[in-house]
């Protein structure tokens, strides 16, 4: 078993142990322990939304709002966005979730739900907010740009999209947000796509953070950041990653990294870093507080470069500091092993309801295959932690084709999660 870049943070003793368990067992798979993803950037409630069909390339994220006006009639988007908005934040939280990342900068504004215990990722609380030059500057989306940054406390980041695009429009913006006095140490600017040379200088020269999500920049303008000026912001420790949401952006932060190793110089462990530790800085994110992992294996090879190969179907554990939120049907034993004996089958009086629901599936597959392999996993994990002294029940699900078992309550708050595009 290997630790990527945890330094002296301590594993779940029931992780460390079930990790050995499988490293001894008959997988006898080279484990990696991770520490868990940070996107830098979603709006979760847009993530089951359709993307809107393009002939060619934007010149900024303007001209895409407004081409998008008349999708807001297409009945697949009515459809998505029938879906009561709390459903379409658990469905963003859970594609988050999946793929190892269990902190998320929700670019909007909070909601109540992200307090729920059973929510599926944490979510950035500290911050302040503006949408972007164009929107909130004309007041028609977002809290008023000056008056928003001078609300937010200097040691708290202050996000915004900026120069998103690869005109003359996008490339006025740092100098025209500078002008109103909102560019500081703590602005944290969203793609950054039209920002030039000069402009890169002044973000170094006042210590302000980019948040780079280069599979949106490329769908919507054909281009991302270039490369030297990709480079000038990671030595200066001013970049971070995000994958945007799904209207635009990758599917997850893992393809996201794929699309930034394409885009940039950047090395495997580079790459890892912009996802995990380089992602604090931006996100004004306590190190101290961070204790979240996720398993997968390897071929015994580097393992930053394994990390960016790996696709979420292959994770074997994620965990949120000592409970685990989500096990693969193969780690799931080698859990079972270390924490105890299960207390509740399926149609036990604690578990009656899940006679009513049946086993989610991500994608959704067709009947008859669904039920053959509900009736091979038919319980659900149901430990009790030797010792909390409390049972932590999981529940099992189909993603990309493997069974996995996932935190009772997490997707309680999909409500739609049996609709087909629901991944």
């Amino acid at each position: 078993m290997r630790r990527l870049g945890i330094g002296n943070q301590k594993l779940p003793a029931w992780l460390d142990a079930a990790c050995g368990l499988f490293a001894d067992g008959p997988h006898r798979g080279s484990l990696v322990v991770a520490p868990a993803l940070i996107n830098a950037h979603d709006h979760l409630h847009l993530n089951r939304v359709p993307s809107l069909p393009q002939a060619g390339f934007f010149r900024n994220s303007y001209e895409w709002i407004e081409a998008f006006q008349a999708h807001f009639d297409a009945p697949e988007v009515k459809t998505a966005l029938a879906v009561p908005k709390d459903g379409r934040l658990y469905h963003g939280a859970v594609k988050n979730m999946l793929c190892g990342a269990t902190t998320v900068m929700h670019h909007d504004p909070w909601q109540d739900r992200f307090d729920d215990p059973d929510f599926p990722v944490k979510i950035v609380r500290e911050f302040g907010w503006s949408h972007s030059l164009g929107l909130s500057g004309r007041r028609q989306y977002g809290p008023p740009i000056a008056e928003s940054f001078a609300a937010t406390p200097k040691t708290t980041p202050w996000f915004i999209h900026l120069a998103e695009g690869v005109d003359e429009v996008a490339g006025s913006e740092l100098k025209a947000l500078d002008q109103l006095g909102c560019l500081g140490s703590n602005t944290v600017i969203i793609h950054g796509t039209g920002i030039g040379d000069e402009d890169l200088t002044t973000i170094i020269e006042r210590r302000a953070h980019v948040v780079w999500c280069p599979a949106s920049n490329l769908h919507l303008f054909g281009r991302t950041i270039s490369v030297p000026r990709l480079r000038r912001l990671f030595d200066a420790s001013l970049l971070a990653i995000g994958s945007d949401s799904r209207l635009t952006g990758a599917w997850d932060l893992l393809d996201e990294l794929r699309v930034a190793r394409a885009c940039s110089d950047f090395s495997a462990a580079e790459l890892v870093a912009l996802a995990t530790t380089r992602n604090h800085g931006a996100l004004g994110l306590d190190d101290a507080g961070r204790n979240d992992w996720f398993v997968f294996e390897s071929d015994g090879g580097d393992a930053c470069e394994a990390l960016l190969e790996l696709r979420r179907g292959a994770i074997l554990a994620v965990t949120r500091g000592d409970e685990p939120v989500l096990l693969d049907d193969r780690f799931g034993p080698c859990f079972d092993e270390h924490i105890g004996e299960r207390i509740g089958p399926v149609n036990s009086p604690a578990h009656e309801h899940q006679a009513d629901h049946p086993t989610t599936t991500f994608p959704p597959q067709p009947a008859q295959k669904v039920a053959q392999d509900q009736s091979r996993h038919r319980p659900v994990r149901s430990i009790r932690h030797p010792e909390a002294g409390e049972a932590w029940t999981l529940e099992p699900v189909h993603l990309d084709g493997r069974l996995k078992f996932v935190k009772s309550g997490l997707l309680a708050g999909l409500g739609a999660a049996h609709e087909p595009g629901l991944s």
